[in-house]
């Protein structure tokens, strides 16, 4: 026998299974709410003591640039900002500088191509955050009006600013990347409309804003349905698309920021198993 709230946590995960008829046991969706859980916490942590953090994501974590590539470069302009260096980061020139600094690398081109965002990004971030951010922090009002604002500069997508809001605290942001578009279409959490469509989700990993939009409802119906905040369920579905193997070789945590950490549960049979 389970207890009340076990069952209630058991009943709401069948029922879920059953209404969309994902291909995933419980013990899956239960890692997805643990991962989701941690990691968002993790971030909200960081970002609360730094919040240029939220800024520098925005410019950085674009199209083609590695989560791991380009987080070094968004930590180390979110400690300059916050160190009193922020004239540095408004610079274009130092900002140039600093990233070129860099040998070549398979994506370093397109985290180049990033870096020339910051200083737009960062005055965005000292007119609506403050020096300090904490407005950004504890102001939804004030979150918003940076994000509109960044939201403006050209290269600016939707999932960057989604993914800011999430890390600023907002519990109903969905960030879209092609990881979690490529998770709701393995699992028909979303279903393309035409084999085109699904094919630009797969090869490609862009999708229309209308498309994002629909990926997004259907991650908050689901998360709604296992009880748990929609920024949380995307950061866990993130979370096990990036502890899939490559290949051989299967990553054993995922890094979120500044060396911390998520383990990645390592399954009896391959996760893809599961996802067919």
């Amino acid at each position: 026998m389970c207890g009340p709230r076990t069952c209630r946590s058991f009943y709401k995960s069948l029922s879920l299974f059953l209404l969309i008829h994902l291909p995933l046991t419980k013990e899956q969706i239960d890692e997805i709410i643990k991962a989701g859980k941690t990691g968002l916490k993790i971030l909200r942590e960081e970002t609360k003591n730094t919040p240029f953090l939220a800024a520098g994501t925005i410019a950085i974590h674009g199209y083609n640039v590695p989560y791991e590539s380009g987080q070094r470069y968004v930590e180390a302009f979110a400690d300059m900002w916050h160190k009193g260096e922020k004239e540095k980061v408004k610079d274009p020139e130092f900002v140039r500088e600093f990233c070129n600094r860099e040998e070549a690398g398979p994506t370093i081109g397109f985290v180049k191509q990033r870096c020339e965002l910051i200083p737009e990004v960062a005055e965005c971030f000292e007119e609506f955050c403050g020096d300090d951010g904490q407005k950004c922090v504890t102001d939804p009002r004030a979150r918003n009006q940076f994000l509109k604002c960044a939201k403006e500069i050209e290269g600016v997508g939707r999932k960057l600013i989604d993914l800011a809001a999430e890390y600023l605290g907002d519990d109903n942001a969905v960030a879209v990347d092609r990881h979690v578009a490529r998770w709701a279409v393995k699992t028909g959490v979303y279903k393309p409309k035409t084999p085109a469509e699904e094919e630009r989700i797969w090869e490609v990993g862009r999708i229309s804003p209308l498309v994002y939009n629909k990926i997004a409802e259907a991650i908050r119906k689901v998360a709604e349905q296992v009880g748990v905040k929609p920024a949380e369920f995307q950061v866990g579905v993130w979370h096990i698309t990036k502890c899939e193997p490559r290949g051989k070789w299967r990553p054993t945590k995922i890094e979120y920021v500044r060396g911390k950490a998520v383990a990645c549960k390592l399954p009896e049979k391959p996760l893809e198993e599961y996802l067919t």
